[in-house]
């Protein structure tokens, strides 16, 4: 084989890989993002249920969705059906608990590292949105409100 056509041999090789890298990246990240989006509302929920229950952590999926209202629209999971009614709560918990698991032992306390929002194995997310990683939202709510009641 001539230079000129090795040259052009790796060339294919490297173009091959790179379409090939960019076409697995994109299906990941498709294929991750309902993930993603569960992970989002659930962190959103644990916080909003922590602000309006004395910080205290939810029991279960029950006691998470319970604050669910029109005023704090889901990503994921849907506030609204195809009909535009307020989706129920049963619904959004079938959503979430599809795609997250959420440690209910949990106790918050400033400087805590855990993460007590993981993927259904026990994994972080591979995809999070910028401000949308659960473990991070609840973090920070705590170190910035907890910490400074306790």
């Amino acid at each position: 084989m001539s230079k000129q056509g090795a040259i052009r041999t790796v060339l294919l090789i490297v173009i091959v890989l790179g379409i090939s890298f960019a076409v697995y990246t994109a299906i990941h990240t498709y294929r991750s993002l309902p993930e993603a989006y569960a992970a989002w509302d659930t962190g959103t929920l644990l916080v909003a249920f922590m602000q309006v229950n004395g910080d205290q952590w939810p029991t279960d999926w029950d006691d998470l969705v319970s604050v669910r209202d029109s005023s704090r629209p889901m990503i994921f999971s849907g506030g609204y059906t195809s009909r535009g009614e307020f989706s129920d709560n049963g619904e959004v918990k079938r959503q979430l608990s599809k795609y997250v698991s959420v440690d209910w032992s949990y106790e918050s306390f400033s400087g805590s590292l855990a993460n007590p929002v993981t993927r259904l194995d026990g994994s972080k997310f591979d995809v999070v949105w910028v401000g949308g990683e659960p473990n991070e939202m609840i973090r920070t709510y705590v170190q910035h409100v907890v910490g400074t009641r306790r």
